[in-house]
């Protein structure tokens, strides 16, 4: 008997350990289909709750557990989040995998996408580098995870404004999406959309066009019509529209766009913020003054807080300034454009290129404003400005 219940014992621990493991998978698979569907809170949940029930996760699970984590916060735009999520997952890798196992080489590729995000272009060209060529070795010329590579160094140069160069490796990616994933795939419209935005770079705005409803045909098959894939889709078509002075259709488009950020993305997310400001540089641009200050206003009230970018409220709060210029607000204007000087300070210093233009444009504000003493102090100061850089 006692061997018996030892034997059942041994058959029945086992079976434990896969169905954890089993679950385990299965509510990954689950978050990740919320977070494909840009349901991120819901996603969130279900991958903080697995770790919270489970503190003996398969290794390989909890490591891809890190990942999905750092995606969510990522698309959420919590990027300090999201670099801590994709650490854990590479220290955990190198651990128990080593230096050239996938998951290392996923969790290096991820902070590099969190380098670009945050503006470090260098150190994501750097670590794509790496990836790219550890990938050659684990898959060969043509794999999916080394057009993936590839898209990301391209990326890396259209930031750095080397266009002819970024259409080389968005082209290699795309060459390698066609031949190795199906004609629906998500990856292929990634591609789409970033040759297209170089050949709207370089004004080549037809073959931009192509490529951009090749994109947005491609999303809307695979989508639902109020994903943000779908939005900057719409986004990069307004923004080849304004090239060609088409304002009304560009500013549709951006509107479209802005519709389905604010439903889907949290209201201090980069991407809404940067959406907000493409708009109401286009609403200035056509001296509609009075609808580009509540796109403006939108960001500088949400830049707001301990680590916000001095520098981009300092060029909002001129912004806001100039337009509130153009629309008689002359009270309004002068607050603004001391701000834009006060925060311009905090970033630069007194002394620093530019500073002398925001002078002039609080001294502009005050004149319109008839207050021509405050003015000509203004214009002084602006003047002494110049002479010391």
């Amino acid at each position: 008997m006692k061997a018996f219940l030892i034997s059942i014992f041994l058959i029945v621990i086992p079976f434990f350990v896969f169905s954890q493991k089993d679950d385990a998978s299965s509510v990954l698979e689950q978050a990740e289909f919320l977070y494909e569907k840009a349901e991120y809170s819901a996603a969130l949940k279900l991958v903080a709750n697995l770790f919270e029930t489970n503190s003996d996760l398969p290794t390989k699970t909890e490591i891809q557990g890190f990942l999905l984590t750092g995606n969510i916060y990522s698309e959420s735009g919590q990027y300090a989040a999201a670099a801590n999520f994709y650490n854990k997952a590479l220290n955990k890798s190198k651990q128990f995998f080593g230096e050239n196992d996938s998951l290392t080489i996923q969790a290096m590729n991820n902070l590099g996408q969190i380098d670009f995000l945050t503006g470090q272009i260098e150190r994501s060209f750097n670590r794509n580098s790496w990836v790219l060529d550890r990938r050659l070795e684990l898959y060969g010329d043509n794999h999916p995870k080394v057009a993936d590579s590839y898209n990301n160094l391209g990326n890396c140069r259209y930031a750095f404004q080397d266009l002819e160069e970024a259409v080389a490796f968005h082209q290699k990616a795309l060459n390698i999406r066609k031949q190795t994933l199906p004609v629906d795939h998500p990856d292929l419209s990634v591609s789409f959309l970033n040759v297209g935005n170089c050949y709207s770079a370089l004004w080549r705005l037809d073959s931009a066009f192509s490529y951009f409803e090749k994109c947005l045909q491609l999303r809307q098959e695979i989508y639902e019509k109020n994903h943000p894939k779908i939005a900057s889709v719409y986004m990069s078509i307004g923004k080849c529209q304004i090239k060609l002075e088409r304002t009304e259709e560009a500013i549709s488009n951006f509107q479209k766009a802005l519709k389905i950020y604010k439903e889907k993305l949290p209201p201090r997310h980069p991407k809404l913020l940067n959406y907000y400001e493409t708009i109401g540089d286009v609403l200035m641009s056509q001296e509609i003054y009075n609808e580009a200050v509540h796109y403006y206003l939108e960001i500088f009230t949400n830049e707001k807080g301990e680590n916000s970018n001095q520098k981009k409220r300092s060029s909002l709060a001129n912004k806001i300034g100039l337009c509130s210029q153009h629309n008689g607000e002359y009270k309004q204007a002068i607050l603004f454009h001391e701000n834009a000087i006060y925060f311009f300070k905090q970033d630069y210093g007194p002394f620093e290129d530019g500073l002398a233009e925001l002078i002039t444009n609080l001294g502009n504000a005050y004149f319109r404003f008839d207050k021509i003493e405050k003015a000509a102090a203004q214009y002084e100061l602006a003047n002494k400005t110049y002479e010391s850089i």
